[in-house]
């Protein structure tokens, strides 16, 4: 087995780079790179959640039991690739400093930021992702003009598949437990347009983050 930190260093030329890692407590970056992993393996792991239990379906299309796994996977991909966001974006903002505000903070930790008053703070799911996608693009991405792309068809298609998530979780009688065919079409509408918000911010936002470190360490 190959150590991450080792690894690390082996990669990095001599230079600035590498005497900046180096200069630093091996303790803390080894945390900073568990992190990461931890975050990018969760995520994956949900993601090919999703894609096995579309192919589970597949097979047996009618099947309500399987109509159910796939609906969960959706959610737990859509819930947790939120939280790995937010946690990303917390630990980049002590190294990086993205000017978030009280609000922000509100959004990302789901908790109250008022001085007398640490209590949870809770947002609809549809919310949560406009308010996370827009933190991330905006304050981590450097992307002023970013609006998340939705028509009134993703908004529609969106809050009936949440209603879904919820009638399936918290059933109060044995019909609260069916997926229709109208259903999974909410839903396969759903995990697209929220796959598509989230692997289109993927790739500027890690580069503009690697960007801003580098300067900050004067590795550019």
């Amino acid at each position: 087995m190959t150590d991450a930190y080792e690894d690390l260093i082996r990669s990095l030329p001599e230079g600035k780079a590498r005497d900046l890692i180096t200069s630093l407590p091996e303790n803390e970056v080894r945390q900073a790179i568990k992190f990461g992993e931890s975050m990018q393996l969760m995520v994956g792991i949900l993601w090919r959640d999703v894609v096995s239990a579309r192919d589970f379906l597949v097979e047996k299309h009618s099947d309500q039991f399987r109509r159910r796994v796939f609906i969960r996977a959706v959610f737990a991909f859509i819930e947790g690739s939120l939280n790995a966001i937010s946690k990303v974006i917390l630990r980049q903002h002590e190294i990086l400093d993205y000017q978030l505000t009280k609000k922000d903070f509100e959004v990302l930790t789901e908790m109250s930021q008022e001085k007398d008053e640490k209590r949870p703070k809770y947002l609809k799911l549809d919310e949560k992702i406009r308010k996370v996608f827009t933190i991330l693009a905006t304050k981590a991405g450097k992307i002023p003009s970013y609006k998340l792309k939705e028509s009134n068809d993703d908004i529609v298609c969106f809050k009936a598949a949440i209603a879904l998530r919820h009638r399936l979780t918290h059933p109060k009688i044995l019909g609260d437990l069916e997926v229709k065919d109208s259903d999974l079409t909410n839903i396969e509408e759903a995990i697209t347009w929220y796959s598509e918000r989230f692997f289109e911010l993927d790739k500027p936002v890690s580069e503009t983050m690697n960007k801003e470190t580098n300067k900050l360490y004067g590795l550019d």
